[in-house]
């Protein structure tokens, strides 16, 4: 029998990805994989995935090793067996193939997806291949004001990976991260969702917004819930939709160099979502480019389908 997966959220980083993957595992009729991001459809080592196709280059990485038995033994004192199990399916796989994939969710009843921002920077080819596996799958596209999204993961990446002080780093180093391959592909959502769009139908698409997470947090999870089932019956009234998952220990402001290179580099984008959808992409072009003070009594859809405004 087929294996169905139902859902996949394909993006974008630091867009609450994690405000989702908490909630829809809090919901008795969802069941998501132990690990949040499966890196399954960009193992290709053009992407930046933590998931590679050789098994002997895994093994043979110190980092990828050291890491994994962490997390085992970690869900292993916490008593998460099954947990520490599917750690270590996901991390010691002789081969990535669409059947190990599959496996990962044989023990997952009701409604079953994953959640793995990467898939936002994926090439056409590679979606092709996850419609040929999933070709009924349904897609959620979390996005955030692309230059809010560059900022957060630049605090993240310097806080967390590198240690280091952000207010000891000047601008022209800023802007460097902000032009690599990685943050200019995460921030494109015109590329994304043209790519996807050349794969999956309309319909199969949803778009919500991180901002729709502070504003109105209950419409975005009723809406994904619908997109993904059809089901509007469904008991979320157990859920603490106000708490985002992602926050950042460094507050500092972005700075002004930056901030106007990142105005500039992505003004058509915005102006041209503004133009075909509205909702939230219209909000920051006002406010970014047209200087409008927020209005914080408008009400903005949580979600947009992909139709034209």
């Amino acid at each position: 029998m087929e294996m169905k997966i139902d859902f996949l959220c394909i993006g974008a980083q630091k867009s609450g990805t994690s405000w989702l993957y908490k909630n829809l595992q809090e919901i008795k009729e969802f069941s998501l994989p132990q690990v949040k991001e499966i890196h399954y459809f960009d193992r290709d080592s053009q992407y930046p995935s933590p998931t590679k196709k050789s098994f002997i280059k895994r093994i043979s990485n110190p980092k990828h090793v050291i890491k994994a038995l962490g997390s085992i033994l970690k869900s292993i004192l916490q008593g998460k067996i099954h947990k520490a199990k599917f750690v270590f399916k996901w991390n010691f796989a002789r081969e990535y193939n669409d059947n190990w994939y599959l496996s990962l969710f044989n023990n997952l009843e009701g409604y079953k997806g994953e959640i793995t921002p990467s898939y936002s920077i994926l090439n056409v080819e590679d979606i092709k291949e996850m419609h040929k596996l999933l070709p009924g799958v349904k897609l959620v596209l979390m996005l955030r004001n692309p230059i809010e999204r560059a900022w957060s993961h630049y605090r993240s990446d310097i806080n967390e990976k590198f240690r280091v002080d952000v207010n000891n780093i000047n601008s022209i180093e800023i802007i460097e991260f902000m032009k690599t391959d990685e943050q200019v592909l995460r921030s494109n959502y015109l590329r994304t969702i043209k790519n996807y769009l050349e794969v999956f139908e309309e319909e199969q698409i949803l778009i919500g917004f991180y901002d729709a997470i502070k504003n109105s947090p209950e419409d975005l999870i009723k809406d994904v819930i619908n997109h993904i089932c059809g089901e509007n019956s469904i008991d979320i009234s157990h859920l603490n939709l106000n708490q985002i998952t992602s926050i950042s220990r460094n507050k500092i402001d972005c700075p002004k160099e930056v901030l106007e290179y990142l105005k500039e580099v992505n003004y058509y984008q915005i102006k041209e979502l503004s133009g075909e959808y509205g909702g939230y992409f219209t909000k920051w072009y006002n406010e970014l480019y047209l200087e409008d003070k927020p209005n914080k009594h408008k009400k903005y859809p949580s979600t947009i389908k992909l139709e034209k405004a």
